[in-house]
């Protein structure tokens, strides 16, 4: 019996010592002046997941900041209470790495700060911007900045893994035109890394894997002037090609050879070629190189549309809504800007308390098909549409192709794609290809395409994930048989536990030849491995 007792006793004094801890760690996040979230808040589940939810979390708290000194006092409460920091700029993760259990998330979204500079081509940004919101406040001064085609992903997160789209070709990609990074560490200092300064830093947070480091909180970023046209075109086909065929015709192309002013995307699964290209020539030049690319000769019913503008953002905008232009502001409601903001999570002027409760919700037509699972709608709130929040039951994965398939890889790649999966080419080399492997931390630079392939396992309409095993097993046998034709690597923006937790198997898919680099740069700048996820970058292999 004195035994038992014994027992409740060192029970009772542990139970209250993990409530005064909290207690404590919740008194030092309130004296940061951030706005916080907890599990008792009817928003949480709103607060604590991001913007898509492939694995449900379960962090200690969700903290808003809104300037770079907040994110240094949450890190250091963070720290001081034994929590692990996870930064999150969009929340746009494939594996949820942006929020994880047991953790303070420090959501930069609210750093959305912009100071353009005219006459020296650069701009100056808060770390949390949304694309969509930097690609059209820059275009009131008739700038560009290369990102890539999701608007509603966080600037910070996309600079970590490279920042990949289709300027690409022209351009580079986001981080070949990053100038300085503001940086906290783990004990909550902030370091200006540039060329000159922190340069081993400053070269790892290009690409070199999001929650490794620190916490970016801001950019400042060379940006181009508007080409004097640019022209968006969509190719489709009424009756696609075959598989095989297709796959023929387009490495006789050779998209990847053609001048820097174009990029191509298909995709696969659909009947669509996209692209945009910047030649003086406009469409006259779009329809030269697709009238000799042997596109339009495959298949039955190829239709050509084309638009052309000396404003980039309306022919990224005509291409993104499918062809589509209305002439008024509402072709502008791609790029996540009010009024047509749909994505609030952490930019709404609206205190948490006047948010609805989360209801469940059905058939709603805003929800695309390639996402299912616990769907959930916050709405209405004034302002703003109403925010659909998905569990995603689709694997994701990025291959880059240095080598013609042969005829085995045809068969899978046609498998594949007649049992619902969807792939979207894309023609690289071009500036981007030009630069060195090590030149950043991100080292696809020698594929000739890439492929991010797709493939949803669920049973639509019944909330209910079913057949994972057997689709599972289609999307790994597509992956390994097509690998001989790769660089054997993959993109650490579209993260994929597929690779395993092990390090020794996932950086160098991710970094190539730069694992090594980025592994002396960890133990200098985060020594105690504050921050890490699942396949964050490790102290050693």
């Amino acid at each position: 019996m004195g035994y038992l007792l014994l027992i409740i006793f060192v029970l009772a004094i542990k139970n209250t010592n993990c409530l005064e801890a909290e207690e404590d760690f919740r008194n030092c996040l309130s004296q940061t002046g951030a706005d916080l979230s907890y599990p008792s808040n009817r928003t949480w589940w709103y607060d604590s997941q991001g913007y898509s939810i492939p694995t449900v979390r379960n962090p200690l708290a969700v903290a808003y900041a809104c300037s770079t000194s907040q994110v240094q006092q949450l890190i250091q409460c963070a720290v001081k209470n034994s929590v692990k920091p996870v930064p999150r700029s969009g929340g746009h993760s494939y594996e949820a790495f942006s929020s994880l259990d047991g953790t303070l998330v420090v959501d930069i979204s609210r750093i959305n700060w912009i100071d353009i500079d005219t006459e020296s081509h650069t701009t100056h940004v808060g770390a949390g911007i949304r694309l969509g919101k930097l690609s059209y406040e820059l275009s009131k001064y008739n700038f560009a900045f290369p990102t890539g085609n999701n608007m509603t992903i966080g600037l910070g997160g996309h600079l970590a893994v490279g920042g990949f789209g289709e300027y690409a070709r022209f351009y580079g990609l986001s981080i070949d035109n990053v100038l300085q990074l503001e940086f906290v560490d783990w004990q909550g200092k902030v370091l200006i890394a540039n060329s000159q300064n922190y340069s081993d830093l400053f070269w790892a947070l290009k690409g070199g894997g999001g929650g490794s480091y620190g916490i970016v909180t801001a950019a400042k970023l060379n940006v181009f002037p508007f080409p004097n046209i640019s022209t968006a075109f969509i190719l489709s086909w009424d009756t696609f090609p075959s598989t095989a065929e297709f796959i023929k015709t387009w490495y006789s192309w050779k998209p990847w050879d053609l001048p820097d002013e174009i990029s191509i995307e298909i995709i696969m699964g659909t009947n669509l070629m996209t692209g945009i290209y910047i030649g003086q020539d406009g469409q006259e030049g779009v329809t030269r190189i697709i009238d000799a690319s042997g596109m339009t000769r495959i298949g039955n019913g190829t239709s050509l549309r084309q638009f052309s503008s000396t404003n980039l953002l309306e022919v990224r905008a005509w291409l993104y809504k499918g062809g589509e232009r209305s002439g008024t502001d509402e072709d502008y409601q791609i790029y996540n800007v009010p009024p047509f903001a749909f994505d609030s999570i952490g930019v709404s002027p609206l205190p948490a308390s006047v948010y609805p409760p989360l209801q469940p919700i059905q058939n709603d037509p805003r929800i695309n098909e390639t996402h299912a699972g616990s769907e959930y709608a916050v709405g209405p709130i004034p302002g703003l549409k109403p925010v659909v929040v998905s569990r995603d039951f689709t694997k994701y994965n990025v291959q880059y192709v240095i080598k013609e398939f042969d005829q085995n890889a045809i068969n899978a790649f046609d498998y594949f794609l007649s049992h619902g999966g969807f792939s979207y080419w894309t023609s690289l080399k071009g500036y981007f290809g030009r630069i060195s492997e090590t030149f950043t931390a991100y080292p696809n630079r020698n594929a000739i395409f890439g492929m991010q392939h797709l493939l949803p396992y669920f049973d639509l309409g019944t909330f209910k994930p079913s057949g994972i095993n057997g689709q599972f097993r289609l999307y790994q046998n597509m992956v390994e048989i097509l690998e001989p034709f790769t660089n054997h690597r993959s993109y650490c923006g579209v993260v994929d536990l597929f690779w395993t937790t092990d390090p020794k198997e996932y950086m160098p898919r991710y970094f190539g030849p730069n694992v090594d680099r980025l592994i002396q740069v960890k133990n200098k700048y985060d020594p105690n491995n504050w921050f890490s996820n699942p396949q964050s970058v490790p102290l050693h292999l």
